[in-house]
């Protein structure tokens, strides 16, 4: 036994020395990770092709695909770091991830990940092991984290005491606590894990791995990686594939979501399915240019389990008028539709995307009001090779979730309505208590202008920020009167350096919030202070 310990520390030891630095766990690229952040400037000055950003999913197809630009790049800012592209050995230990974010004042960090952070201190850690062997690629990558959860005051919600913890706005519709609990907060996720099959186009496959739909890269609408990822099952194309008039690509999930202990539902089955499609376009001839949608419909766990019945549930319809039988069930439904053109080797790239939830009445006033109830986010991006050698990159992302029709009453809706809260679905798009969506979109709207500088020592990063945190209480009534919002102004400055084989990481992000609560005049500073280690 002791002899076979000490072989396996050889060979451990060995993979670790055989292995590149790398970027971030040196395993399967992660959406909207710090290398996916590279490699979206660095796509926009790929004069060969444009590459299609709609979906990104953890595995081999979105790998070869992004990452294919480096082997297309004769020389680039982190060349050093990440090589060619080229797929990645049979076997390697992930490099160890730790992070510590400080937070004073308000909570205002929106962390990716699973990772929740309250006042005071954060630790999180990830690390594991990655198999890529022919048509098979694995990952196991568990986080886990622990939260100080300082006191702090919450927003009256006009429940109960024992309610409090629970969203200001909408306690009885959305599982999205302002704190979990009166205590330190933890947990273990299995992170960014799964196992996948790829071959002749299409993959298969077994995840809890995040993800992001859209083109967007800080408000997506549908899903991205704020709540970090959640048991699932895939399938669909592995890459774009030719169809003679362009290329298409799409998936097909369906997944077991959980919610947290402050949820609206506490007794009976507090699981639910999510499933989901999303598909994009490239026509022909018009390079640079990719259409997509994306449909997601969340339910009650079903006696017995989810199986094809659920999975086929987004290619259903959307009509509901909340009086007759049409489409009354206990589901409820989301989908959004979007484009973006990025020119081969223009560093340019726009971008929009709108979304809605399904219930949209009737057809005629489906055809009357197509953005009724729905939700925008678009975008600018810009990349330069700078005289240097930086990379510099440009990015202006805007997204707006207030209801701007005066409609509601007619639909018996006495109150503003958000995305992602659902009836009789109470859970809302949620996953263990945090948004699988956009929180600046959920809260009401959500503005940031950043640069992004990448050298041969790192990345820098300087932003500007702004959302707003609350425009509406239920103390206030169905109107509630005219009321200034709550709303943030944040500044950060990001870094990393990579220090020999290691990266490290530095944030700093003071804000101001303006009208506390609604209360006009209620003003508060808040800071983030965030560390990271990656690599051994």
């Amino acid at each position: 036994m002791r002899a076979f310990a000490l072989m396996v520390l050889a060979l451990a030891a060995r993979a670790l020395s055989a292995q590149a630095p790398g970027l971030e766990l040196g395993g399967a690229l992660i959406p909207a990770g710090e290398e996916a952040r590279y490699l979206r400037g660095l796509q926009l000055l790929d004069s060969t092709r444009s590459t299609p950003v709609g979906i990104q999913m953890m595995g081999a197809g979105f790998e070869t695909t992004w990452r294919g630009v480096l082997a297309r790049t004769a020389t680039h800012a982190w060349a050093a770091r990440s090589g060619d592209g080229a797929p990645t050995r049979l076997f390697r230990l992930l490099r160890p991830d730790v992070s510590l974010l400080y937070q004073t004042g308000l909570i205002t960090a929106d962390v990716p990940g699973v990772t929740w952070g309250g006042i005071g201190s954060t630790v999180s850690a990830q690390a594991g092991a990655s198999l890529h062997w022919k048509f098979l690629r694995a990952q196991v990558a568990p986080v886990v984290f622990w939260a100080e959860n300082r006191a702090m005051v919450v927003t009256p919600n006009d429940e109960a005491p024992s309610l409090w913890f629970r969203d200001a706005r909408y306690p009885t519709a959305i599982d999205l606590p302002q704190r979990f609990g009166a205590t330190p907060y933890s947990r273990f996720d299995w992170g960014d894990s799964f196992v996948e099959l790829a071959a002749f186009g299409a993959a298969v496959g077994l995840s809890n791995a995040r993800q992001q739909w859209g083109p967007a890269q800080r408000y997506p609408l549908a899903l991205g990686t704020g709540s970090g990822g959640f048991a699932h099952v895939y399938a669909g194309s592995n890459a774009p594939l030719p169809i003679g008039i362009g290329r298409v690509h799409g998936r097909l999930m369906l997944g077991r979501v959980e919610q947290s202990e402050f949820s609206p539902i506490q007794t009976g089955e507090r699981a639910r399915f999510l499933s989901g499609f999303v598909g994009t376009f490239q026509p022909r001839g018009m390079p640079g240019l990719e259409i997509g949608a994306t449909r997601l419909v969340n339910g009650p766990w079903p006696e017995g389990g989810a199986g094809w019945n659920e999975t086929r549930l987004p290619f259903g319809g959307i009509i509901n008028d909340n009086v007759s039988e049409l489409n009354q069930n206990p589901n409820n439904g989301f989908a959004s539709a979007f484009l973006r053109i990025a020119p081969p080797g223009s560093g340019l790239e726009g971008y929009v995307e709108l979304s809605r939830e399904d219930f949209a009445g009737n057809v005629r006033w489906l055809i009357m009001e197509p953005d009724d109830y729905a939700q925008l986010t678009m975008g600018v991006g810009h990349a330069r090779v700078l005289p240097d050698g930086r990379l510099r990159r440009v990015l202006v992302e805007l997204t707006n979730g207030e209801i701007a029709h005066t409609e509601r009453a007619a639909r018996t809706l006495q109150r503003p309505s958000p995305p992602y809260v659902h009836i009789p679905t109470q859970q809302g798009l949620t996953n263990r208590g945090q948004l699988l969506g956009s929180l600046a979109t959920y809260s009401g709207s959500g503005a940031v202008a950043a640069v992004d500088y990448h050298d041969a020592r790192g990345r820098r990063t300087y932003s500007v920020e702004r959302m707003t945190v609350l425009d509406w209480l239920p103390s206030l009534g169905a109107t509630g009167g005219v009321r200034d919002a709550e709303v943030r102004y944040a500044v950060r400055y990001d870094a990393l350096r990579f220090v020999g084989r290691r990266e490290v990481g530095v944030s700093v992000a003071p804000s101001y919030t303006l009208n506390r609560s609604l209360r006009t005049g209620d003003d508060r500073w808040a800071l983030e202070l965030a560390l990271r280690w990656r690599g051994w």
